[in-house]
């Protein structure tokens, strides 16, 4: 985020007058195992076309670790697949298990891009996806010391 102050700079008798742009700069983030969004709860449905079933705004640009759990109803393919801001970017994921798999992928994405899970089923099959959760590396300069 920019923002513009004035400075004014003493040079012996003479002051001037200067605009300076002041910028704060968040560094990137790392994928790991920290979690810091979570959209759990369980969404279904039976298109044979890509819906989008969750979204999360990320604030800082980095590299994530996204997973998700997809399951079928039947013995018939589901797939789920991230996309950013309404682009696929992931690999599509594909299974015929009637119980939960896990998927986990890493992937870059700038400040206040969309990462965002998209899923489909083939007929008759329902596909259903859950805990869709964003991670990243523990960052020390966060942590705090225990003297005591």
């Amino acid at each position: 985020t920019a923002t513009f102050d004035e400075l004014n700079i003493m040079d012996g008798n003479t002051t001037t007058t200067a605009q300076i742009n002041a910028v704060c700069i968040r560094p990137n983030v790392t994928a790991g195992n920290l979690m810091i969004a979570s959209a759990p709860t369980e969404k279904s449905s039976n298109s044979v076309s890509y819906l989008k079933a969750k979204e999360i705004k990320v604030l800082v640009a980095g590299t994530y670790r996204i997973l998700f759990d997809l399951i079928s109803t039947t013995t018939d393919n589901v797939y789920g697949r991230i996309y950013k801001n309404v682009v696929a970017v992931g690999t599509e994921r594909i299974t015929t298990g009637t119980t939960y798999v896990t998927y986990s992928e890493d992937l870059i994405f700038a400040a206040n891009d969309l990462v965002q899970l998209y899923y489909k089923a083939t007929s008759p099959a329902n596909v259903y996806v859950r805990n869709f959760h964003l991670y990243i590396l523990y960052d020390p300069r966060y942590a705090s010391d225990i003297i005591d």
